[in-house]
């Protein structure tokens, strides 16, 4: 069964005081060698986008982890497919503007209900997606 492929994204805030040190920081960890060390001091807990990076370093399929061998395995290995908000303009936006990990927030940090905030994340679900007209769907 194909996994849904992750990226790993950053970003220079607009308005950033050193915008020429931030911009050598991202040409520094766009690299390969780079990518793969600071995934692997996350312990893989996101594997790379670059499947050469995981056939060049055995550390990737080391059998002493076999979770990281499965994990690896599928999600970069195997076939995979787009993340859903690639599909949808709306979803993609859902995503963005974090509704359901908001409502999460909200029950945990203020005691809202889980209902109430389900309702309330559901709605806002709505909002976006009649701002998006798909034709023939």
């Amino acid at each position: 069964m194909p996994s849904q492929a992750n990226v790993f994204a950053v970003l220079i805030p607009k308005g950033a005081k050193n915008l020429e040190v931030a911009k050598d920081f991202l040409k520094f960890l766009s690299k390969p060698s780079s990518i793969n060390e600071m995934l692997k001091v996350g312990l893989a807990r996101r594997v790379p986008s670059m499947p050469q990076l995981v056939k060049d370093d055995p550390w990737w399929l080391d059998k002493s982890d076999p979770h990281r061998v499965a994990y690896v395995t599928q999600a970069l290995l195997s076939p995979t497919v787009p993340q859903l908000w690639a599909f949808n303009p709306a979803f993609a936006q859902v995503q963005n503007e974090h509704v359901f990990p908001n409502g999460w927030a909200e029950v945990a940090q203020q005691g809202v209900k889980p209902e109430a905030a389900a309702e309330k994340a559901l709605k806002r679900v709505a909002e976006l997606f009649a701002n998006y007209k798909i034709e023939g769907g």
